[in-house]
């Protein structure tokens, strides 16, 4: 994409579960949402490779068992950020003229690889699918448990135009474990559609989901449950600001 588009991201994660502590089981609830722009600032000829960034809105609900329904805004919202994606594909953040807290700063050292970093770098043919290589997994999932097996693959089903764009329809699946924080566990068990544009680097749709089940945490519950995650793209007139 030249210098100066601008793309708008929204995000929505979902999870319904139950927790598992002792005896007791109880349901969990959990939905993000995450609104963005990105400018970029510097491409290649075959990828994005700089965007600045802001998050226009970052809310999260949470509801635990038959307790009040939670709601937190996330401590990015608002911001200004610059992201700069390195020849791992991934991406690092830094805040963009001003001066983070101890929670931003976490929030910051949150990165992840662009959406599609797991696309094979060669021509496929319908209905071809493609395993991708457990380097490239561990690139894609942060905290992929050295010791536990990995897998997840890519099929092209069928190419055509959308909203006067050639794009690709792509199927994924991945069976993966990743280390989380305080030395809990997640295993995923997750397929995804996918919609992806053919002249520029860009998604237009990427939709998760499947099976997930949680381990190790401090208040010893197990969480099993099926999570979603929706993400959408477009190119828009204006600002980084609207």
């Amino acid at each position: 994409m030249p210098k100066g588009t601008v793309v708008e991201a929204v995000s929505v994660f979902t999870l319904e579960a139950d927790g598992a502590y002792g005896d007791e089981t109880v349901p969990i609830s959990r939905v993000s949402r995450t609104v963005s722009r990105s400018e970029v600032v510097r491409a290649d000829a075959r990828a994005v490779r700089a965007v600045r960034q802001i998050v226009l809105a970052d809310t999260t609900w949470e509801r635990f068992a038959d307790e009040p329904l939670t709601v937190e805004v996330g401590v990015l919202q608002g911001l200004a950020v610059k992201s700069e994606r390195g020849a791992s594909g991934r991406w690092t953040l830094r805040a963009d003229g001003w001066t983070p807290t101890e929670a931003q700063a976490a929030a910051l050292a949150e990165t992840g690889v662009e959406s599609g970093e797991e696309l094979p770098h060669k021509a496929v043919q319908v209905g071809e699918t493609v395993e991708v290589p457990r380097a490239v997994i561990a690139r894609v999932y942060d905290g992929l448990v050295p010791d536990e097996p990995a897998w997840m693959a890519v099929r092209l089903d069928s190419v055509g135009v959308q909203a006067g764009h050639p794009v690709a329809y792509l199927s994924e699946a991945a069976v993966v474990t990743v280390s989380l924080d305080g030395g809990a566990w997640m295993e995923m068990d997750m397929t995804a559609q996918v919609i992806r544009r053919l002249d520029v680097d860009l998604p237009v749709r990427v939709a998760w989901e499947g099976e997930v089940w949680i381990a190790g945490l401090d208040v010893e519950m197990e969480i099993a449950g099926w999570m979603t995650i929706v993400e959408d793209y477009a190119v828009v007139d204006g600002s980084l600001v609207p």
